[in-house]
């Protein structure tokens, strides 16, 4: 089998590259014992090192099933790095194929003057996310059946994360006290956008990604 190639964009893919053919020794001698050409699903894909693994060693047409957003750009990226984007399709969470039920402009609309918005998540809709887990980046996608988001530059486009003291619903109109102790800038600069970063033109549409210059962990 050729060599894997991973796209290391946290720690924990590090650690998951020095381990990998230590931490599950048995996934490995069982995927070996597939016949090859086999359909296999990888149930928790994570960032796909079997998925890869599997289409590589046995030629095997895989389906990587995995919920976390978050995982999901790393998981193409080692997809399209190993060139099996012919033999490995993904398969994301329940909420990558449904449209939410209601639209925000706000972070990616065509704003000619300066804005800041401040948003609040439930810790409920980050259960895919472990302690400690760093969060990498952050995914929009136009709403559905609307046009491509436009190529444009923005000057300056920071994103900081917390926690907060405040829970949705109830936060202050100052926004210095929703922020937590861990406020952190994780970008900053300008921000340019692609033709076809944010696609258009279907329901749902898929998700763009803005990465992070600076990974935050989930603490909740």
């Amino acid at each position: 089998m050729n060599d894997l190639t991973l796209e290391s964009l946290a720690k924990r893919v590090e650690a998951l590259e020095k381990v990998f053919a230590t931490k599950e020794p048995e996934t490995l001698e069982w995927i070996d014992r597939i016949p090859e050409k086999s359909v296999l699903w990888d149930i928790g894909a994570n960032v796909g090192l079997y998925s890869c693994y599997a289409a590589k060693a046995r030629g095997c047409r895989v389906f990587a099933f995995e919920p976390s957003v978050f995982n999901l750009e790393i998981l193409a990226r080692n997809i399209f790095l190993n060139q099996l984007t012919d033999q490995i399709t993904i398969v994301p969470g329940e909420f990558a194929s449904a449209d939410a039920n209601t639209s925000d402009n706000a972070p990616l609309g065509a704003i000619s003057s300066q804005q800041i918005f401040q948003q609040v998540f439930s810790s409920a809709i980050l259960t895919n996310l472990s302690i400690g887990e760093l969060i990498t980046g952050i995914g929009f996608r136009v709403e559905g059946n609307e046009s491509d988001l436009p190529a444009q530059t923005i000057s300056e486009y920071d994103i900081s994360l917390s926690q907060s003291p405040n829970a949705p619903g109830d936060l202050s109109a100052t926004f210095a006290d929703n922020r937590g102790a861990d406020f952190t800038t994780v970008r900053s600069g300008p921000l340019t956008i692609n033709a076809g970063d944010f696609p258009g033109g279907s329901s749902p549409n898929n998700f763009g990604w803005i990465s992070f210059c600076r990974y935050h962990p989930h603490v909740i």
